[in-house]
């Protein structure tokens, strides 16, 4: 079968949920990954023959696609902060607003400044990864609970050719000591949906991305905020900033678990969607 042929015969199947453009961009991505020819070289290798283990390796791919699956699951990788971010589902899909995060932070921070920085809850390594492409002399840390999710980190940061450093770390259940502040920026993306709005949520992204990454208990739908805030307390040098990435509608609650904490200067940022997704704030120590 032929490059020409496989689109051809795999369109009609993704025309029934997908639209055109989403058709040309699945097909398109895929023949990439197997044969490594961009776009503009499918078209003009359009009668190049392919293998039987590529079609087999395509078909399912397709199917898998058609059954609900997320396509950058399929792909095994999507584009966050112009870096190649492979996922799986034991890493939630990075979104568009925490690439407005990262570039939150990238513009608060001049390129040159050596500065110490934690990510907390890091999944793929995206927030720690696109921060160390951008502020070359950072020293950047992502921790996670999920030891399958920092084996996709380390393989980011290889990949991607950035020193970032993680390790396994449970921000709920961590051990205070009497070690001085070491990071001038503390980042999280942490869960904030509570399990109570699960059936409101698009069942592929219940189905396929981890839990362990998305929700909370219903009767404690900050308890991340609470325990990062705790930390950073004691780890945020004096005059540093944390960053969270927020559900829209709890701005004003994490902003008075923050007061409460003792932090000050908290900014609320909204997302290109016009929603309330990001807040910072000052540590006066």
């Amino acid at each position: 079968m032929t490059i020409a042929a496989i689109k051809a015969y795999h369109k009609s199947e993704l025309a029934k949920k997908f639209s055109e453009n989403e058709i040309a961009h699945i097909l398109a991505a895929l023949l990439e990954k197997h044969t490594d020819l961009d776009k503009t070289n499918q078209i003009i290798n359009e009668e190049q023959t392919l293998s039987s283990e590529i079609v087999e390796a395509f078909e399912t791919e397709i199917k898998r696609i058609i059954d609900g699956e997320p396509f950058q699951y399929v792909l095994g990788y999507t584009w966050f902060y112009d870096l190649k971010i492979n996922v799986n589902n034991h890493v939630l899909i990075p979104r568009p607003e925490t690439e407005e995060l990262v570039d939150w932070i990238v513009n608060d921070y001049t390129k040159n400044e050596s500065i110490d920085i934690l990510d907390i809850g890091t999944g793929s390594g995206c927030i720690a990864l696109g921060i160390k492409s951008a502020l070359k002399n950072a020293k950047v840390t992502g921790v996670d609970i999920s030891e399958d999710a920092l084996s996709v980190a380390k393989k980011n940061a290889a990949e991607n050719n950035l020193e970032v450093h993680f390790e396994a770390f449970d921000v709920l259940n961590y051990l205070p000591n009497k070690q001085n502040a070491l990071y001038d920026i503390i980042v999280s993306n942490p869960p904030y949906i509570s399990i109570d709005e699960k059936d409101q949520m698009a069942y592929w992204v219940v189905k396929y991305e981890p839990a362990i990454a998305l929700f909370t208990k219903a009767d404690s739908p900050l308890i991340f905020y609470e325990a990062i805030l705790g930390f950073s307390r004691q780890y945020l040098k004096k005059d540093g900033y944390l960053y969270f990435e927020i559900h829209e509608e709890k701005a004003q609650d994490i902003i008075a678990l923050i007061e409460k904490f003792g932090f000050t200067n908290a900014v609320i940022k909204q997302d290109l969607q016009g929603k309330d997704r990001m807040i910072k704030a000052n540590w006066k120590g």
